[in-house]
């Protein structure tokens, strides 16, 4: 399945510890997030402007030339971008709710 297949689509529910690699889960400036996008994503840049201005740091991965995390996020049932990755959380779209409650 290529990049031009995420589309709007609910993600499974697995809990985060069958899926996620193990990390602290404090929200101090130890905490991971990793975007998962693609170009010209609306919700992508949404996302990571919404990030930036609360201060939150993160790791911005493009689908369309990473096939492996394009293959981890499909395997979790994800077919929209951005999948959006902490440490104890994961979601895909634009969620401000989730943003504001990673601060």
């Amino acid at each position: 399945m290529g990049p031009e297949a995420l589309c709007n689509a609910a993600r499974p529910h697995l809990p985060a510890s069958l899926i996620l690699p193990p990390h602290g889960t404090d929200k101090g400036p130890e905490m991971s997030i990793t975007v998962y996008s693609k170009p010209a994503c609306v919700q992508c840049t949404a996302t990571t402007r919404a990030l930036a201005a609360r201060g939150l740091a993160f790791d911005l991965v493009d689908l369309t030339e990473d096939a492996e995390a394009l293959a981890r996020v499909t395997e979790l049932g994800y077919r929209q971008a951005p999948v959006v990755m902490t440490a104890d959380d994961h979601w895909a779209g634009f969620r401000p709710d989730k943003i504001a409650a990673l601060v």
